[in-house]
């Protein structure tokens, strides 16, 4: 499957547009391959708002 290492990402979107992330904590994710915070995949207008993210 493509982009299988991204399902490790702490929040991993896939065609998805207008998304708001705010006031979330993403600890001890995956940041291996296309691991990571946040992984987006044909995603469009994504806001990060006052997060915290800790990749290993």
């Amino acid at each position: 499957q493509e982009n299988v290492d991204a399902r490790g990402s702490g929040v991993y979107l896939e065609s998805s547009n207008n998304i708001v992330l705010s006031q979330n904590t993403i600890i001890n994710n995956s940041s291996t391959g296309h691991g990571g915070g946040v992984y987006l995949r044909y995603s469009n207008n994504v806001s990060l708002f006052q997060n915290t993210i800790h990749s290993r």
